[in-house]
């Protein structure tokens, strides 16, 4: 899968001719007591480009795994899913999510190892004068709460850095 960015649009066309019909969609709209329930959905070892034309900066995910153990749109059940990725130049993602329709209550779990910081210093020189910035980020985050009182959202967790090493524009070390 390809996605482009440009500005702020974003090009999802390679998905959406890959599953495009030749049959003309229905247009009218009518309530529906649908719902639908997803359960053990999976994807393994799947590639993942991502390009933002306006950075010439692009995003290599080379193992991209979702799993959803269950889900459900319009119904009553609990939801539950993760993804897990690992970038080309550095870094692994995992983000657990489980939610309860009954109940609106939430909690969100996200691991980030070894995030090469190199990949962000293209967005960060819109705000800070940098020339060079190089280390390890790493994260473990975790939000619980419920939706319809989402201010008490308890949000905890640990950040470390490694090897952090950040020069500006006139080669001045900042940090390192």
């Amino acid at each position: 899968v390809t996605v482009l960015q440009q500005d702020t649009l974003f090009n999802f066309t390679s998905i959406i001719d890959h599953f495009a019909s030749d049959t003309p969609e229905d247009t009218t709209d009518s309530p529906s007591n649908w719902k639908m329930h997803f359960y053990n959905v999976s994807l393994h070892h799947a590639k993942l480009s991502y390009c933002d034309l306006n950075r010439d900066k692009e995003w290599d995910i080379k193992d991209l795994n979702i799993k959803v153990p269950g889900f459900t749109i319009g119904g009553q059940e609990k939801s539950d899913a993760g993804i897990n990725l690992a970038l080309a130049d550095g870094g692994l993602l995992n983000v657990g999510a489980q939610y309860d329709a009954m109940s609106n209550n939430f909690k969100v779990m996200a691991n980030l190892d070894n995030f090469a910081l190199s990949n962000i210093k293209e967005y960060l020189t819109d705000v800070v004068n940098i020339k060079e910035l190089e280390g390890e980020l790493g994260a473990a985050i975790t939000a619980e709460g419920n939706v319809s009182e989402i201010m008490n959202t308890q949000i905890g967790g640990n950040i470390q850095m490694n090897g952090l090493n950040i020069v500006d524009a006139d080669r001045m070390e900042l940090a390192g």
